[in-house]
C-alpha cells in the first residue's frame, strides 16, 4: 500500500485530485497557455481595441454597479444595490469605472514591467555570471559576494524601501524588480558556465586561438540559454505578483493607472458586507490565474528542455 496517498491525500499534503490536475497541466500545458493568451497577452497588446470602455472614465451615476448576472439587493424593503448591467460585465468600482476595461489595461502594465525588468535583470545577471564563472578568481569572488548580499536581503522589504525612496512610478518598479532579479540569473549562469568551461569544445576553442570574448559568446553562452529561458518563464509570474504587492501597498504603480494590485487595494474595504466584492475579486483572480499558468508553463518548458527530465 502506498502510504503517501492514504485518504486521497498525495505526498506533501495536497489532495490527490489536485495533484493529478497539476501533473496533467505540466505535461500538456494547453489550458495554462490558453489562460495566459486570454488574460495577459491579448489584453496587453489589444487593450485599446477590445476594452469596452475607457478605463479612466469616471461615472458617479454608475458607481459600484454589480456584475451583469447579479440581481438587486434589498435592505428592509429598500433597494441598496441595483441590478447588474451588461454594459459593465464585471461591474464598476467606487468611481464608476469599468472593472473589465481596467483589468485589460492592467495586463499591459503587468506584462510590460515583467518583460523590461526581466530583460534588465537577466542581461546584467547573466553577463556577470558568465564572466565570473569563466574567469574565476577575484572577479568570481566579488560577484558571488554581491549575489549573497542581495539574496539575503528580504526582497519585498528591499523593494518597498527603494520604491518609497525613489517614488512610485513605472520606471521605479522596473528598476526595483531588476535589482531583485539579477542575482538569480547570475547564480544560474555562473553555475552553467563552470560546468561548460572544462568541456572539450572549450579547450579546443582555446587551442585554436579563439579569444575569451568569442569563447563566451559563441561556445558557452548558447549552452547557458536553455536554463535561463526556463528561469525567465518562472520569474514572469513572480514579477507580476511582486508588482501587484507593491501596488497594493501603495509603493508601486501610482493612481489612477489601472494596475491589478491597485484594483485589489481599491476594493478591499468593500469586501465585507458584499457591497463591492467584485472590485477586488476579479483582478485578484486575474493575478492568481496568470501566476499559476505561468508557473505551470515554466515547469513544462523545463521538462522539455532538460534531456534527463524529457527522457524520464
Amino acid at each position: 500500500m502506498d502510504i503517501t496517498r492514504i485518504g486521497g491525500i498525495a505526498q506533501g499534503g495536497a489532495p490527490a485530485g489536485l495533484g493529478r490536475f497539476v501533473g496533467e497541466a505540466r505535461r500538456y500545458p494547453l489550458v495554462p497557455m490558453f489562460v495566459l493568451v486570454v488574460l495577459l497577452i491579448i489584453p496587453a497588446v489589444f487593450a485599446d481595441l477590445i476594452a469596452p470602455h475607457d478605463p479612466y472614465k469616471v461615472n458617479p451615476r454608475e458607481r459600484l454597479t454589480p456584475p451583469a448576472w447579479s440581481g438587486p439587493q434589498y435592505l428592509n424593503g429598500v433597494e441598496v444595490r441595483p441590478t447588474g448591467s451588461w454594459e459593465n460585465i464585471l461591474g464598476t468600482d467606487k468611481l464608476g469605472r469599468d472593472v473589465l476595461s481596467r483589468i485589460m489595461h492592467g495586463a499591459r502594465y503587468s506584462l510590460s514591467i515583467s518583460l523590461l525588468a526581466i530583460l534588465a535583470g537577466g542581461v546584467v545577471g547573466s553577463g556577470l555570471g558568465v564572466l565570473a564563472g569563466y574567469f574565476g578568481g577575484l572577479l568570481d569572488h566579488v560577484v558571488m559576494r554581491l549575489v549573497d548580499v542581495f539574496i539575503t536581503i528580504p526582497g519585498l522589504l528591499f523593494a518597498l524601501v527603494l520604491a518609497i525612496v525613489l517614488g512610485p512610478s513605472f520606471s521605479t518598479i522596473v528598476l526595483v524588480v531588476a535589482v531583485i532579479l539579477w542575482p538569480r540569473f547570475a547564480r544560474m549562469s555562473r553555475a552553467e558556465t563552470l560546468s561548460m568551461r572544462s568541456r572539450d569544445f572549450v579547450s579546443r576553442a582555446k587551442v585554436s586561438g579563439c579569444s575569451d570574448t568569442r569563447i563566451m559568446l559563441r561556445h558557452i553562452f548558447p549552452n547557458v540559454v536553455n536554463p535561463l529561458v526556463v528561469l525567465v518563464t518562472l520569474e514572469v509570474g513572480h514579477v507580476i505578483l511582486l508588482e501587484a504587492t507593491l501596488s497594493f501597498l501603495g509603493a508601486g504603480i501610482p493612481r489612477p493607472i489601472p494596475a491589478w494590485g491597485l484594483m485589489v487595494s481599491d476594493g478591499r474595504d468593500l469586501i465585507v458586507g458584499g457591497n463591492g466584492w467584485w472590485v477586488s475579486l476579479f483582478p485578484g483572480l486575474a493575478i492568481l490565474l496568470v501566476v499559476l499558468s505561468m508557473n505551470l508553463s515554466g515547469d513544462w518548458l523545463r521538462d522539455k528542455l532538460d534531456p534527463k527530465l524529457r527522457n524520464r
